[in-house]
């Protein structure tokens, strides 16, 4: 689902099940040349962690040439650098410098 002021650049997609909401007059901004995976969420307004009845927001920019695996989140007020990686699952809670590679590092299991 693309909802408000999403702006695409040329030869970049998304895949199914994804969610960009831009909300509050904030966008969401991907350059062009961008795979964008699926279930991916980006929205402009998220709530706090401290207080679930405040929000945070801001714009989302994405670079050009950027990956963004399955099921990763980015958050409000975020910028990704031109030729970025974003590795499935990861949640973008701050800039993420050009050509830098964002993985989970860490395997969740149960004893």
């Amino acid at each position: 689902m693309i909802q408000g002021d999403v702006r695409i650049g040329e030869n970049s997609y998304i895949n199914d099940s994804g969610m960009l909401l831009a909300q509050d007059g904030y966008h969401i901004e991907i350059g062009k040349d961008c795979a964008i995976g699926h279930w991916v969420y980006m929205n402009t307004r998220m709530h706090k962690t401290d207080n679930h009845l405040e929000y945070f927001k801001g714009n989302i920019h994405i670079g050009n040439n950027v990956w963004v695996g399955n099921g990763a989140v980015i958050y409000p007020n975020v910028t990704v650098g031109d030729g970025a990686v974003i590795g499935a699952h990861c949640v973008i809670a701050h800039d993420i410098p050009p050509n830098m590679v964002v993985y989970v590092t860490q395997e969740m299991r149960p004893k």
